[in-house]
């Protein structure tokens, strides 16, 4: 199976996400250890999205779907983008950005839904609030604002 990678670093940490699992992985900076591992499949995106291709195999035996396509941190937040799927692999989607606190805990904060369809890349100013995503199909590169959360209290 193939399994591409995304890795960021934060203080003395490497964050590690996989393109096709559930998984986002944190590794020491030193040693290069895993030191903790994070299932967020019960995110109800991320659960919809393993339905979908458990009830659409894949065809080819050497092929294999994505469920993000790119990650940012910053300010002790991880964002991942993730694809969506309707009713065929044709309809597919990749506007979807779930937000995660990273310390003291990993943790899913929200998803943030881009206006489009297909967003390549971005990244994440997170003091002037802003995502800043490549719309591939427009060949553009967007503003966004991100939605403020409510802090806990």
């Amino acid at each position: 199976m193939r399994n591409k990678r995304l890795v960021g670093k934060i203080d003395s940490s490497f964050i590690v996400v996989s393109d096709n699992m559930p998984i986002i992985e944190v590794y020491d900076d030193k040693s290069l250890d895993l030191i903790h591992q994070f299932d967020y499949s019960y995110i109800p995106q991320i659960k919809s999205l393993i339905i979908f291709e458990k009830t659409n195999p894949i065809e080819r035996e050497d092929s294999y779907r994505c469920i993000s396509e790119d990650m940012c941190i910053t300010n002790n937040h991880l964002y991942i983008s993730i694809y969506t799927r309707n009713k065929s692999v044709h309809d597919s989607y990749l506007n979807l950005i779930i937000k995660f606190e990273i310390k003291p805990e990993i943790k899913p904060v929200s998803v943030l839904k881009l206006p489009g369809r297909w967003f390549t890349t971005f990244c994440v100013d997170e003091n002037d609030g802003i995502i800043y995503a490549y719309n591939n199909p427009d060949n553009s590169i967007g503003a966004y604002l991100i939605p403020k959360t409510p802090k806990n209290e």
